[in-house]
């Protein structure tokens, strides 16, 4: 028998009820905390003044087996084992919002904590330099915060995509480093459905549905309530990917988010991403993707981007996201190219020398944008 890790899971938002009879098991009261207003996170004595961050924290981990309320997606069994969730309040109570500074110091912290993945149901318009840097920090491995001290940050940030019913950007969903999930009013019946129209977010730089209308969570007080939101729909994938880890604890984010893709649909649409999450199928893969004294690894077959044109302004940068197929293929790093660099320019990473999938306008004009995977045969 093979011991599973418990998954790190930091949830950035109003924070949460602790004592809740629900939730009592999968916090982590030592770590959780909140934005000080003065750069750092003061642990200890953790609360939810609005309700929100507890309401999300039940949809990914609520106790099983406990005879109260109900279990969290995440919670598979009654050890309630999977999930170490760092609740983080971000939230200024007297304007109502959260500041971009005090997202980006919960972010930073939670890679000091050595978080795995971060779930922000939250969202703002346009683009945030300030979150976006600290996303992709912690997305990458390039820098040597972490407790242990290895440089990983190996963090892979879920997003809620937004209530707006618009494709007009949103931050944080939007950076491409994320996963943006939109809402569907259906069942989690695999590959059925599309977003709820009566709210959420939708487009290109969306990757992912799962349920988020009418969500029975946890509230304050030992309360329970029915909520609707891309915030409930955020933490389904954020604990569907909290079980991929635990299958899997070798994988990156860049494997997560193909697996969570892959087996989420046989397409892109604009109303629904790569498709509606599939937790089986993802624990499968991940499962299949197990390091092995002999590994047979999976060849990939297809590249499938999220769009086949795009129309750029000179000096704009927009992402292209993609899948692998398999979900089980053992290589996921794509090598971008622009046969015409002049008229668009694919980013190439500072740190790594790699290219990445943002594409440059640069001139007027037209560009064929290559995606490239290299096998092993």
């Amino acid at each position: 028998i093979t011991a599973t890790p418990r998954i790190k899971v930091a949830v950035i938002d109003t924070g949460v009820d602790a004592g809740h009879e629900d939730l009592n098991a999968v916090i982590n009261t030592t770590y959780s905390g909140f934005v000080d207003g003065e750069g750092y996170v003061r642990t200890g004595g953790i609360t939810d003044s609005d309700g929100h961050g507890t309401h999300v924290c039940g949809i990914i981990a609520a106790e099983y087996g406990n005879s109260a309320g109900g279990a969290g997606v995440a919670s598979v069994s009654a050890s309630n084992d999977n999930v170490d969730i760092i609740a983080i309040d971000a939230y200024d109570e007297d304007e109502e919002s959260f500041f971009s500074s005090d997202v980006a110091i919960a972010i930073y912290y939670a890679r000091l904590k050595d978080a795995r993945l971060i779930n922000m149901s939250l969202t703002g318009p346009g683009k945030d330099t300030i979150v976006e840097e600290q996303i992709e920090a912690a997305y990458y491995s390039n820098d040597d915060i972490d407790s242990d001290g290895d440089g990983d940050g190996n963090i892979l940030c879920i997003c809620a995509a937004g209530n707006e019913h618009t494709d007009a950007m949103r931050t944080p969903s939007d950076v491409e480093e994320t996963i943006s999930v939109m809402a569907s009013s259906g069942t989690a019946t695999h590959g059925s459905g599309s977003i709820d129209n009566s709210y959420s977010n939708y487009g290109y730089e969306k990757d992912i549905l799962a349920p988020g209308t009418k969500i029975l969570s946890t509230t304050r007080n030992n309360s329970y309530a029915t909520w609707s939101g891309t915030s409930m729909a955020a933490p389904v994938v954020t604990a569907v990917a909290a079980m991929v880890l635990s299958a899997n604890s070798s994988l990156g984010p860049r494997e997560i988010k193909n697996i969570l893709y892959s087996t989420a649909g046989d397409s892109f649409g604009i109303y629904t991403g790569y498709g509606k999450v599939d937790a089986q199928e993802a624990v499968n893969a991940a499962i299949a993707l197990r390091p092995s004294d002999d590994p047979e690894a999976t060849e990939a077959t297809e590249i499938l981007l999220n769009r086949s044109t795009m129309r750029l302004a000179v000096d704009a940068e927009r992402s292209l996201e993609y899948k692998i197929e398999p979900a089980s293929a053992a290589n996921t790093s794509v090598t971008w190219s622009s046969n015409n660099s002049s008229v668009a320019a694919v980013e190439v990473d500072e740190e790594t020398g790699k290219t990445t999938g943002i594409i440059t306008g640069i001139n007027p004009g037209n560009a064929t944008i290559t995606a490239t995977i290299t096998t092993t045969a």
